[in-house]
């Protein structure tokens, strides 16, 4: 809550002559100083997996999801003045592919991730797990996934998309497929008409949506070691369904908490807190007498969507007691980005 950027990554240090290695989440400012380092555990595997920025919690800390090999998640969460492991989960078999947290359903988080369910890499299976490490849902895939899922909502539904590419292994050669579910909520997700694809070699290539000729419907992009896929979905194109960077390859790999435009709910004129002056400039907007609300967003103090006279009521019960009328919804008490979608503009 310092309000400073801060870079997190997990750091391997070799001990020989063990062969061992010792695995660390680092937390450094932008500078490049050391603020934190947490034990994670020691293991021969080396680790290739980025850990995943997420707020589970609404308040102004973020949590961490960290894979300290291809078995082994960790969930910390910010106690007590430094960061702390509140959960570690061993899986049965390897899970080689990069994870992903985001919402697939209303106010459900999911960590998505896919691997190995043999030795004999003839299986693997996709894994949705809750913020807890709770297994939702499991679905038995081709074995070897190296990318993290894309999660959309095409269908604008509220329940998420699910599509990932990974790789089989084939009694004489080895092929990619694609796969795509539609997340229906309580522990059920079907297979989405027209997946599985096959692709006609090794691929180790994600995935990605957007609307590559602008005609309003959804593309599914991917590639294998020698062509570029392009597949148009029966699906319309909206970027409210695409809100989640991954569908567009970014870095992070993680669901777009944090990436809009950011607010303190009911404060209308932006000025850093919530009085009386913000139904004022509400009212006066909403008759008419004063210009334009910068962002839409803040004076939308019932987080309905809309801008009207019940959002000035709202602020105007908060400020008459605020020690028994709640909270107005967030992003409240601190700056942050809408948590959910709607057509309100926000220009600051």
């Amino acid at each position: 809550c310092d309000s400073e950027k801060e870079i997190v990554g997990i750091l391997e240090l070799e001990n020989p002559p063990s062969p061992y290695r010792e695995k660390y989440l680092y937390i450094l400012s932008m500078p490049g100083v050391l603020k934190e380092m947490v034990p994670l555990f020691q293991f021969a595997d080396s680790s290739k997996f980025h850990p995943i920025l997420i707020n589970t919690d609404d308040d102004c800390n973020l949590e961490i999801f960290a894979k300290s090999y291809s078995r082994l998640s960790h969930f910390l969460d910010y106690r007590q003045g430094k960061y702390q492991i509140q959960w570690s989960k061993v899986h049965d078999r390897q899970k080689n592919s990069y994870p992903a947290v985001a919402e697939i359903a209303p106010n459900t988080l999911s960590i998505i991730e896919s691997g190995l369910t043999s030795y004999g890499f003839r299986k693997g299976n996709i894994t949705f797990m809750d913020i807890r490490g709770n297994v939702i849902w499991e679905s038995e895939v081709a074995p070897w996934n190296w990318t993290p899922p894309v999660v959309v909502d095409l269908n604008n539904n509220g329940f998420g998309d699910i599509f990932f590419n990974a790789t089989d292994f084939g009694e004489t050669s080895a092929f990619g497929v694609v796969y795509g579910y539609e997340y229906l909520g309580n522990g059920v997700a079907n297979t989405i008409g027209g997946f599985p694809k096959q692709l006609a070699a090794f691929s180790n290539a994600g995935v990605s949506i957007d609307d590559l000729d602008n005609n309003n419907k959804a593309d599914l992009v991917t590639a294998d070691g020698h062509h570029v896929y392009v597949w148009e979905l029966d699906s319309l194109y909206t970027s409210e369904g695409s809100r989640w960077p991954q569908s567009k390859g970014n870095s992070e790999h993680t669901a777009c908490y944090d990436c809009g435009p950011k607010f303190i709910r009911g404060d209308v004129n932006n000025d850093g807190k919530v009085d009386i002056s913000d139904p004022v400039r509400l009212l006066d907007y909403l008759f008419k007498a004063g210009d334009d609300i910068s962002c839409q967003g803040a004076g939308d103090a019932n987080d309905d969507g809309e801008l009207d006279i019940s959002d000035a009521i709202k602020i105007l019960l908060y400020l008459s007691d605020s020690q028994k009328v709640p909270n107005l919804p967030p992003p409240f008490g601190a700056i942050g980005a809408d948590p959910t979608a709607d057509s309100l503009t926000c220009n600051i």
